[in-house]
């Protein structure tokens, strides 16, 4: 027995193992079309051996050119499945040269079965003997087949096929996929011309050496098998890291369920045709609906009907513009609960991408229970108002009788000076008509003093409406301009024209002014020059401002905040509400309210509030 009983069928029981291990992959991956290729090039190299081996065995001339008729039919489907898997692995070659490679390998079959012997020799005349590998093998001897010519051009085009697949790799610049071609491609062409030229050596009589593929063809099965051992390698590794992916992205998708359940607040996630996808447990709670109800609803469903077109519209334009943003912006908000009824929300919104398209996390927050907190503040606000009011009533108590002892005292002059008249001989009826006018006019100034008075005493629910600040200024002033003649104190007014109107209640800023009035005057209390200075004017952000600018001693540069905290106070006798409940006025208004200390001496009180909306348009 010599190494070729031996080496051949080992070489063909490898190509054929190797063609049936990468069909089973194939079918279990139709995709992988590179598997096909390869089990192709593998089955016919296996088949290759069987016939070669035959072929060097047999004594017989008619079998031998049978034989090697067969032969070149697995070789056109070796050819085949090469060029297929150079072009499907790399995504390389030019497919005129695959198209003609193959087409031509195929054409080449008909004269290979109905000329002469085969491809390769017109004739065989005889057989003869050579040594090969230990042993003895037959070596056809004949006259070559013109067509062996069309033999080696297919060949030739193979080759070139599969240069250009290298070439065309290259130039890619891609470090690995230049590793691969290099290996693949190249000992694939090594391994096509050496066979390439042993043919045409043996067919032209230059070579007695019996015609064998499977040397260089297992080469080429074992260089393919190397890139798709490799590909399997990593594919395998591939498909671990995937698991891996996939088992975090199933424990990310889990923690975001469980935030996503467990979220106070509800939770709708939206699609861009404005269906629901997902919603949590807390919406099922604020809608009244059960969560598998809300999924699949159409989100305008939780809107009000007379807001719902105008939410599409904005959906629409938000999905257009996709960012994080808060609905409730500027508006109240209202949900529509399953049972007709609707509930106050707050709404944010945020675009999630996903691979399946965009979508909206809307998160709404029902804030029915806050609004009540903050309507019961509001109300607790003005509870603190009216008792701080009532407070500094009793301060202007000496200014508010003084203002209603003139008329008073005014009244009854005029009423003695008509019995007077009316007492005389001739009554004089002009003067008694003028004293009664007198005393119409002071009963009215009276009642005007009492009018304020009874406003400032009387609680009530704060009716915000234009005003112009500087009447309120005037009629403070007015108010108590005995309590500064008291105080020895002198009010200057520098009132700036034209200012706008801001939206307030009247009661509220004239207690705001009062305070900061009695304010400046106690703070001048020990000062020789009690000069009080009361400026408004239009600020550069087109606000109201109105200033108190005594001439005190002025305030500590720590305490300029500090005196606005409840229970703070630079008084004797005082609580230290006053400023604080000012404060939350001005607040209440939209506006702010500070303390400054003056360049000389004393300090400044100012407020400013926004211009009415009326006013600015």
């Amino acid at each position: 027995m010599s190494w070729i009983d031996i080496a051949w069928p080992m070489m063909g029981a490898a190509s054929l193992t190797l063609a049936l291990v990468y069909f089973l992959l194939w079918v279990g991956q139709r995709r992988e079309y590179p598997y096909l290729m390869f089990s192709l090039a593998a089955s016919s190299v296996g088949a290759l051996a069987i016939l070669e081996l035959l072929a060097m065995r047999t004594t017989s001339v008619a079998q031998y050119g049978e034989l090697l008729r067969w032969a070149n039919v697995f070789i056109a489907v070796l050819a085949t499945a090469l060029v297929g898997y150079v072009r499907l692995r790399f995504r390389a070659g030019s497919l005129w040269l695959a198209y003609a490679a193959i087409g031509l390998r195929w054409l080449s079959l008909i004269p290979n079965f109905f000329s002469g012997a085969n491809l390769n020799f017109s004739s065989i005349h005889a057989l003869t003997h050579v040594g090969f590998l230990g042993g003895t093998v037959a070596v056809p001897l004949g006259t070559a087949s013109p067509w062996a010519l069309l033999d080696q051009l297919c060949r030739l085009l193979v080759l070139a096929f599969l240069l250009h697949a290298i070439v065309e790799v290259l130039r890619r610049g891609d470090p690995s996929e230049q590793r691969r071609v290099v290996v693949v491609c190249g000992g694939i062409t090594t391994c096509y011309l050496a066979m390439t030229g042993l043919v045409a050596l043996v067919n032209f009589g230059q070579l007695r050496a019996p015609i064998t593929f499977n040397f260089p063809a297992l080469i080429m099965i074992a260089v393919m098998a190397y890139d798709l051992g490799a590909h399997l390698v990593r594919s395998s590794q591939l498909t671990v890291a995937l698991k891996g992916s996939q088992l975090q992205l199933r424990e990310s998708e889990h923690r975001f369920r469980m935030v996503f359940e467990a979220s106070p607040t509800a939770l709708l996630m939206v699609d861009t045709g404005g269906l629901i996808v997902l919603a949590n447990a807390q919406a099922s709670s604020v809608f009244g609906y059960r969560i598998h109800e809300l999924i699949g609803m159409d989100v305008e469903a939780l809107v009000p009907g007379r807001v719902r077109a105008a939410h599409i519209a904005y959906r629409e334009q938000f999905m257009g513009q996709p960012q994080a943003r808060n609905m409730a912006v500027g508006r109240e908000l209202h949900g529509l609960r399953k049972d007709g009824s609707q509930v106050p929300v707050v709404v944010g919104l945020r675009p999630i991408a996903t691979p399946e398209g965009l979508f909206v996390l809307a998160s709404v927050a029902d804030i029915t229970e806050r609004l009540a907190l903050e309507r019961e503040a509001t109300l607790q606000r003005e509870e603190l108002a009216h008792l701080s009011r009532v407070g500094m009533l009793g301060e202007l108590s000496g200014s508010m009788a003084h203002e209603l002892n003139q008329p008073l005292a005014a009244i009854l002059s005029n009423a003695q000076a008509a019995q007077r008249f009316l007492d005389r001989a001739q009554p004089d009826l002009d003067e008694v008509r003028a004293s009664l006018a007198d005393i119409v006019a002071d009963d009215k100034r009276a009642g005007e003093v009492i009018r304020r008075l009874r406003a400032m005493l009387k609680k009530q629910a704060a009716v915000h409406r234009p005003l112009y600040v500087n009447d309120l200024v005037l009629e403070v002033l007015r108010m108590a301009r005995s309590d500064l003649l008291n105080r020895n104190a002198s009010a200057h007014i520098e009132l700036a024209s034209g200012l706008p109107l801001v939206n307030g209640d009247q009661v509220q800023l004239q207690q705001v002014l009062i305070n900061l009035l009695l304010n400046a005057g106690d703070a001048m209390l020990g000062s020789e020059d009690r000069d009080l200075t009361i400026r408004s004017r239009l600020t550069n952000q087109g606000w109201v401002e109105v200033s108190f600018i005594d001439s005190g001693p002025g305030i500590p540069p720590d305490d300029l905040e500090r005196i606005f905290q409840p229970f703070v106070t630079t008084k004797r006798d005082g609580i230290g509400l006053g400023l604080a409940v000012c404060r939350s006025i001005i607040a209440a208004h939209g506006g702010r309210l500070w303390a400054e200390n003056n360049g000389a001496r004393g300090a400044t009180l100012r407020f400013a509030l926004p211009p009415s909306v009326t006013a600015s348009a």
